[in-house]
């Protein structure tokens, strides 16, 4: 029994040395270290595998994976605790309606009720350019036609492009709506789905416009068949409910300012197996309460 006892509490000690080694390797050197330099402590948080990640380490090597950062955000009314610098105006489809309201950190997996509003801020630790696909998800297991939702003729003058402490933020914010307001356009949805595409150059089959653009979901399979990669998902720990920083809120307004390496986190960090430089396509799925 003692052995048996002993045999566990091993097993149990080399897991979280494992999960630590991860966790450092994807803030030292495969994220957080491809930032700036802070003028303040470099941040070491520590990130876990998904609950529903069955991997115990990255399958893939340094240099032959893609790290995403992705950290959703809900968006609340403000409280007699939040500070000025937390607050985001929210623009509604009527130019005369604005109001101010924080985003708060939620966990990708928290499922949303319809009327919820979200937004997306993305960072990646390499450069690239930037697509968000937007898709409906409906309980027959079927999806909607895909639409190119980012860019659009809001995107800031730096463009889609992203790169080390570079956050862009999805709705944009002088979009109008600047946030996602969750509503079923049909009985039976159950998710929208994003698909985060990160390519090398710009994509000539995007056209920017002034309203989505529809693809043609034939020409929208095959670029989930050549890029979509294995993806291990890979939490912070004590982010949720967290909310928004100055930092990230400077960062995300297109105004030049970068996250460094001092800077909060991302809230999710997606490592995709493939090789640095090539296309990858990573969908999220929001979903909705049944």
């Amino acid at each position: 029994m003692k052995c048996m006892i002993w045999f566990s509490s091993l097993i149990l000690v080399l897991g979280v040395a494992a999960q630590e080694e991860i966790s450092r390797q994807l803030w030292n050197t495969e994220f957080i270290g491809k930032r700036p330099p802070g003028t303040g402590s470099a941040a070491k948080p520590n990130y876990r595998p998904a609950a529903s990640a069955n991997a115990t380490a990255p399958s893939a090597s340094p240099g032959e994976a893609t790290v995403l950062g992705l950290t959703l955000w809900r968006v609340r009314p403000p409280r007699p605790a939040d500070t000025a610098g937390t607050r985001l105006l929210v623009l509604e489809s009527s130019s005369n309606n604005a109001s101010e309201q924080v985003p708060e950190r939620m966990g990708i997996d928290m499922v949303l009720s319809e009327g919820d509003r979200v937004r997306l801020s993305i960072e990646a630790a390499t450069r690239g350019y930037l697509y968000i696909i937007d898709r409906e998800q409906y309980s027959d297991g079927t999806m909607s036609d895909p639409y190119v939702i980012y860019p659009n003729r809001l995107t800031r003058f730096e463009g889609n492009l992203l790169g080390p402490g570079r956050l862009i933020e999805i709705p944009n914010r002088d979009d109008r709506p600047n946030v996602f307001t969750l509503r079923a356009s049909r009985p039976g949805q159950t998710a929208e789905v994003l698909s985060v595409l990160i390519t090398p150059k710009p994509l000539a089959e995007v056209k920017v416009g002034s309203q989505p653009m529809r693809l043609d979901p034939e020409l929208y399979k095959g670029w989930e068949k050549q890029w979509a990669g294995k993806a291990e998902r890979f939490d912070l720990e004590g982010g949720t409910g967290q909310v928004w920083t100055a930092q990230e809120q400077q960062a995300g307004a297109g105004n030049g300012g970068t996250l460094t390496q001092s800077d909060v986190p991302p809230e999710n960090l997606y490592r995709i197996n493939s090789r640095l430089g090539s296309p990858v396509l990573l969908e999220v799925p929001l979903q909705f309460k049944k």
